[in-house]
């Protein structure tokens, strides 16, 4: 599933106007910087780590990065400890 969404997503930054996620009037190269932002902190998020001196302008963020890290691990730990359909019904 992961690499679905990855996939979809990595097809969405490329040309978002396709999916109407952006809209046709705007400044195409400012919604795609924009998801390409996005995609940097999710990024972050899924690979669980903060961002560093390498990323100066993403540091003021790391206390929400932090918390997302934290969020999706216990989401993952949950949905990797839910019972095998086999033996649940």
């Amino acid at each position: 599933m992961f690499t679905v969404v990855c996939y979809t997503y990595s097809r969405l930054h490329r040309s978002p106007e396709a999916f109407d996620i952006v809209p046709k009037t705007i400044n195409l190269t400012a919604g795609k910087k924009n998801l390409a932002q996005i995609s940097k902190v999710l990024t972050q998020i899924i690979s669980g780590s903060e961002f560093g001196d390498d990323k100066p302008s993403y540091v003021p963020i790391n206390d929400f990065v932090r918390k997302a890290i934290q969020q999706i691990t216990a989401w993952l730990i949950e949905g990797k400890s839910v019972s095998h359909p086999c033996f649940q019904f």
